[in-house]
C-alpha cells in the first residue's frame, strides 16, 4: 500500500474525527452548525436536515464542520455560554483522545508475538525459537543469523526448553531449510546453541485486559508528551527542535508501520491522534487552546473582543503555525539527503 495514500487516510481520518468531536458538542447545546463534511470540495452530494448542511465531497480525505457564529442576538456561537463554548472547542480534542484509546484497545486484542521464558509459555499452543544473537557458533552446528528459526517447537521440562526430537530444521531467513542432527549433540553443545535464541508465543490480550493496556499507555503517552513539551521551550534544549518532524517525516513513520502490520499502524495512529488533540490544546492563537484562552479572558473582563480582532489574533497564529510547518517540513527534506 502508498506510503502517501495511507498518510492521507490516517490524517484525514484523523481531522474527520476531531472535526466530529466539534460538531457533536455544537449540536448538543443547540448551537446551529451550517455544515458538517466528509472531505474537502468539490462536492459530490448534499442534503440538509434541520437546518444543517450534511456533504459528501470528493477528495474524501479529512472534512469540516461550520458552526455559526453570529452576532449578539442571533443565537449562535456568539451568543452560547462560556462553558458551551468550551466544551465545544474541547470536543475535537476529546474526539481525538477517544479514537486514540479505542486504536489502541483494538491493537491489544489482536494477535501478536512476544517473548516468553518456560515458565510463562505453559498454555501457548505454539512457541517459535529465533535467532537474537548471532555470535556463538559450533563447527557440529549449521551457521545462524539473526532472524532464523528453528522449525520445530520445544516443551518445557524441569523449568527449561528441551527438544525431543533427534533431528532440527534451521529455517534462514532466506528461506532455506537446513536439517541437522540433535540428539548426537552434547548437553552443553545443545546449551550453547539454544543461548542463542529467544522464545515466542504468540497471544493476545482479553476485551478488559486491553483496555487496562490501552488506558495505561494513553497515560504513559501523555505524559511524554507533556514533558517534550516542557523541555522543548527551555532556552538551552536546542537539541529537541531537530527531533521535530513535520508531514513529510510523518509519512515515512506511518508507510513503515503499515508495512510492519495493522497493529503497528494503529499504534502509529493513536499517537498521531493523542500529538493531534494535544497540540490543539496549547494556547496559542490559531488552535483550539488559544480559542479557549480567549474566551476565558472574555470572560474574566466581561469584555468580548470585536469580531476583527479575533480574525487578526488568529490569523497572525495560523500565519506563524504555517511558517512552523514550513521551517519543519524543510528539515525533514534535508534529513533525506
Amino acid at each position: 500500500m502508498s506510503t502517501v495514500f495511507v498518510f492521507i487516510l490516517v490524517i484525514g481520518f484523523l481531522i474527520f474525527v476531531h472535526e466530529l468531536g466539534h460538531f457533536l458538542c455544537a449540536r448538543l447545546f443547540g448551537i446551529p452548525v451550517h455544515e458538517f463534511a466528509i472531505g474537502f470540495p468539490p462536492r459530490i452530494f448534499h442534503k440538509e436536515i434541520h437546518g444543517t448542511t450534511y456533504s459528501i465531497n470528493a477528495l474524501i480525505f479529512g472534512g469540516y464542520v461550520k458552526i455559526f457564529e453570529g452576532e449578539r442576538g442571533e443565537g449562535g456561537f456568539t451568543d452560547a455560554h462560556p462553558f458551551k463554548k468550551i466544551i465545544v472547542l474541547l470536543g475535537g480534542i476529546f474526539a481525538n483522545i477517544c479514537i486514540a484509546l479505542c486504536c489502541m484497545i483494538i491493537a491489544f486484542m489482536i494477535p501478536f508475538d512476544r517473548m516468553v521464558t518456560p515458565s510463562s509459555a505453559q498454555g501457548h499452543d505454539r512457541i517459535e525459537m529465533r535467532v537474537v544473537d548471532a555470535s556463538a557458533s559450533l563447527s557440529s552446528l549449521p551457521e545462524i543469523s539473526l532472524g532464523d528459526t528453528l522449525a520445530e517447537a520445544p516443551t518445557v521440562r524441569d523449568g527449561v526448553f528441551v527438544f525431543d526430537q533427534d533431528t532440527l530444521t534451521l529455517l534462514k531467513k532466506e528461506g532455506e531449510h537446513i536439517p541437522f542432527d540433535w540428539a548426537t549433540l552434547t548437553k552443553e553443545e545443545q546449551d550453547i546453541f539454544l543461548q542463542s535464541f529467544q522464545a515466542y508465543a504468540q497471544t493476545s490480550l482479553s476485551f478488559h485486559h486491553a483496555v487496562y493496556q490501552g488506558a495505561r499507555s494513553l497515560v504513559i503517552i501523555t505524559e511524554s508528551f507533556f514533558i517534550s513539551m516542557r523541555e522543548m521551550i527551555r532556552p538551552q534544549s536546542s537539541e529537541s527542535s531537530a527531533s521535530l518532524v513535520g508531514p513529510i517525516g510523518i509519512a515515512g513513520i506511518v508507510g513503515d508501520a503499515a508495512r510492519a502490520g495493522i497493529q503497528q499502524l494503529l499504534f502509529i495512529t493513536a499517537l498521531i491522534s493523542l500529538n493531534l488533540a494535544y497540540i490543539n490544546l496549547v494556547p496559542f492563537p490559531g488552535l483550539d487552546g488559544g480559542r479557549i484562552l480567549i474566551i476565558i479572558g472574555e470572560t474574566i473582563t466581561r469584555k468580548p473582543l470585536p469580531k476583527t480582532a479575533h480574525a487578526v489574533i488568529h490569523g497572525i497564529g495560523f500565519l506563524v503555525l504555517i511558517g512552523l510547518m514550513i521551517f519543519i517540513t524543510t528539515k525533514d527534506i534535508i534529513r533525506l539527503f
